[in-house]
């Protein structure tokens, strides 16, 4: 399937959407993690980072946002964030895999956390992120350049193997 994804630079009109889509995509996550939502927490991380954020846009509709933090050598994806009503789509698919080109052209390694009740994790992992690192409710994890979708495993914290591409 060919999505044609367009994107821009959130601006400061974009902030109240933004606010609502995080709400709206981390509160169940936060919530199965046992973390109660806190606006304020909510406000502190969409604020962070926002020169970074890009709208993501589908036939001419905000439909999510990413915030890829491109400083050299490593590059931190600090958000990606898919409205509920495009989940499941494949645009989370096609946002990762047009940033992990940029990255594999830019020579970049990429690292991110995940809690570890996002779903989204088992997307990373078939696209070739690793654990790196982890903690009670998080796992963070790193894509490298060059290394494409060869087969290797690794174990982390979670004693999970790891098949990138499987």
């Amino acid at each position: 399937m060919n999505i044609q994804i367009e994107y821009r630079p959130a601006t400061a009109e974009d902030f109240d959407w933004l606010l609502a889509l995080r709400k709206q995509t981390m509160d169940p996550h936060l919530t199965a993690s046992g973390s109660d939502p806190v606006e304020s927490s909510h406000v502190e991380a969409a604020k962070k980072d926002y020169e970074w954020a890009r709208i993501v846009m589908l036939h001419g509709q905000n439909v999510g946002m990413v915030k890829l933090i491109r400083t050299p050598p490593e590059w931190h994806l600090r958000h990606i964030q898919i409205s509920p009503n495009h989940q499941r789509q494949g645009l989370g698919t096609a946002v990762m895999r047009q940033l992990l080109m940029e990255a594999e052209d830019a020579s970049a390694t990429v690292v991110l956390n995940v809690l570890r009740v996002n779903s989204a994790m088992h997307l990373y992992e078939r696209l070739g992120f690793m654990e790196i690192d982890c903690t009670e409710r998080s796992i963070r994890m790193r894509w490298r350049p060059h290394q494409g979708m060869r087969d290797f495993t690794a174990s982390c914290c979670s004693g999970r193997k790891i098949l990138p591409g499987a």
